[in-house]
């Protein structure tokens, strides 16, 4: 038997496990991680085994990879895999254990003014800091227009930024992600309140949002920020939430080139040729090869570890320090060590392959671990990331309010911890999450506050 025999048993076996966990939590942050986990190293490669005489993979930059891996890479690559995720479920289920035996010790938050405050609060900071960066780095880059030409051009990995704009104009785009948090808190605010002002600020929020991540960001990074609200709209309409998640994953693979040709369009004022007579098949083993970059890189860890060096955990630090653009700091007189971040490595890598190839090359979950230390930073890794799903899906069941766009953009984190886990890009493209999950803990507390000091009373 092939290792084709073993994934395809392992995609059973994970199914019924994921299975298993959606039936106790439904969506929550371990769900998304783990379920996110099996379908790019486990259902990927099922396809790719299932597909490996297809002569359009053949030649595609990432299925390429996995097809033409040797039975000595697809046996690392198996253990690797099943070693991550059983570490990831005994964790989940011993947490489960511990929770039926002991109980769980949770303070329901409700509704109350001081809570929805707070939640406003954040969202002016979002607003008015997330906000004014937008319209300050599309104004420093000579309008909209002029921005969205320059588009295409910044989002390939290696690009040097400072031929389009200067340092300042680098802290208002890493500080424009900050509006979409205002989104989400003024959506949150109004479904809590109904107050016209938080829709009318949602609604600007919202456009602000939009336009920034037409410019900024690929299509992913657009459908991370739209699905909390269909899953929101979703959830009132008591539509099923595997459903739904299904037709927006469908929808997203089969108009992918659609989806780019308007982004060309918009970016450039014309239309890109080579998508126009593009097929939904087309679509689909477009979005297999994308999605197939993890199996790639697992593929190539020992050459990528020969070339690079062990990167020894430091990539746990370096990110506070990286996720200011370096040259912010130039502008105060302090030089900053050059450290090359772990996405930088990958791309340099998979470019070295294939030189005529300049997208950037994302360093998945498994890929990160090993990086660091091999099968010690692996197992390191696979914990750390597990044990902060549970903390987060424990915090998230100790509200009793409808924040569900702001849970659903927490619980999606998860998913991109999976396919990009280099904390720099982590940081710095999801900086209004943490800043959210500051905000929930913020309120966990105060309730708890609360909760001791009317015990004490009574």
């Amino acid at each position: 038997m092939g290792y084709d025999f073993y994934f395809l048993l392992f995609l059973i076996v994970g199914i019924i496990i994921q299975s298993v966990i959606w039936k106790n939590e439904k969506i929550s942050a371990f769900f998304v991680l783990s379920t996110t986990f099996v379908f790019y190293y486990v259902f990927i490669p099922v396809v790719l085994f299932l597909f490996n005489n297809n002569d359009v993979f053949k030649n595609m930059r990432f299925t390429t990879q996995f097809i033409y891996a040797s039975q000595a890479e697809y046996g690392n690559f198996f253990y690797v895999v099943f070693l991550s995720y059983l570490i990831m479920i005994s964790v989940y289920f011993f947490n489960r254990v511990l929770r039926k035996q002991f109980g769980e010790m949770i303070v329901k938050k409700k509704f109350s003014e001081n809570i929805e405050k707070i939640i406003y609060n954040y969202g002016c900071f979002f607003f008015i800091v997330g906000g004014g960066s937008v319209i300050l780095f599309f104004y420093s880059m000579g309008g909209i227009r002029e921005a969205l030409e320059a588009a295409d051009a910044l989002r390939y990995a290696g690009t040097d930024s400072s031929q389009y704009y200067g340092p300042l104009t680098a802290i208002f785009r890493m500080l424009s992600f900050l509006v979409m948090g205002a989104a989400y808190c003024f959506k949150s605010h109004y479904d809590l309140t109904k107050s016209n002002l938080s829709r009318i600020l949602f609604i600007i929020s919202f456009g602000l949002a939009s336009i920034y991540l037409i410019f900024n960001s690929g299509r992913s990074t657009i459908i991370f920020f739209l699905f909390p609200f269909i899953l929101s709209y979703a959830k009132k309409r008591n539509i099923n939430l595997i459903f739904i998640s299904c037709v927006v994953v469908i929808v997203a693979i089969s108009t992918a080139q659609v989806f780019d040709v308007i982004l060309y369009q918009i970016s450039h004022g014309g239309i890109n040729t080579a998508h126009i007579n593009s097929s939904i098949w087309d679509n689909i083993n477009s979005a297999i090869n994308d999605f197939s970059f993890p199996s790639a890189n697992i593929i190539n860890i020992e050459k990528m570890n020969s070339i690079f060096g062990l990167r020894n955990g430091k990539d746990y630090i370096i990110w506070i320090l990286d996720i200011i653009p370096t040259r912010a700091f130039n502008m105060l007189g302090i030089t900053l060590p050059d450290y090359q971040t772990l996405n930088f490595e990958t791309s340099n890598y998979f470019q070295s392959i294939n030189p005529l190839l300049m997208g950037g090359v994302p360093t998945d979950f498994i890929t990160t671990g090993l990086r660091q230390h091999e099968m010690l930073g692996l197992i390191i890794n696979t914990l750390v990331y597990a044990l902060f799903a549970l903390r987060v899906d424990k915090l998230v069941r100790s509200f009793d309010l409808n924040l569900t766009v702001i849970f659903a953009r927490l619980q999606i984190l998860f998913f991109s911890f999976i396919s990009n886990n280099d904390l720099t890009d982590i940081v710095r493209g999801n900086l209004f999450i943490f800043i959210m999950l500051i905000m929930l803990v913020q309120i966990d507390l105060y309730s708890n506050k609360v909760n001791r000091s009317n015990h004490s009373i009574e």
